[in-house]
């Protein structure tokens, strides 16, 4: 049997309020180990999570879920949260990017999903493109 495991990378950013307690980024992370084990925080204000077990546990999709913690988030700590949601973590990267504090992208597993995604994006948005890389591709 060939199955098809569709990963789910969220990357959450927090707006976290000015002089906030030193607890509160810890705090954060038991709340998302609460919905899946595998968090990665990067301090102060982001969190990367791999949901893809995580998805049919909760019997939601990456688009459900994903608001699911953001309101958790904003309900139990009063934080606000941008949330990218992809199928690799460079996707996820660049959607929170894009997105606003209290809002969501989430871009599908679909090869048209992502081509849609990248297609408008100039090539210096990718992470790692530097301004001499970003000229030569765009040659």
């Amino acid at each position: 049997m060939n199955a098809t495991i569709n990963r789910s990378i969220l990357h959450l950013r927090f707006e976290m309020p000015p002089g906030y307690d030193v607890e509160l980024p810890e705090q954060l992370r038991r709340l998302l180990e609460n919905i899946t084990p595998r968090v990665q925080m990067i301090e102060p204000d982001t969190a990367v999570l791999d949901l893809t077990g995580a998805l049919p546990y909760f019997r939601r999709d990456a688009r459900a879920l994903t608001e699911l913690i953001q309101l958790r988030i904003l309900a139990y700590f009063g934080v606000r949260s941008s949330a990218g949601a992809a199928p690799t973590r460079m996707l996820a990267a660049m959607a929170c990017a894009l997105t606003a504090p209290g809002r969501r992208m989430v871009i599908e597993t679909s090869p048209e999903a992502v081509t849609g995604f990248l297609r408008p994006r100039p090539v210096r948005e990718l992470p790692g493109v530097g301004a001499r890389a970003a000229a030569t591709l765009s040659d």
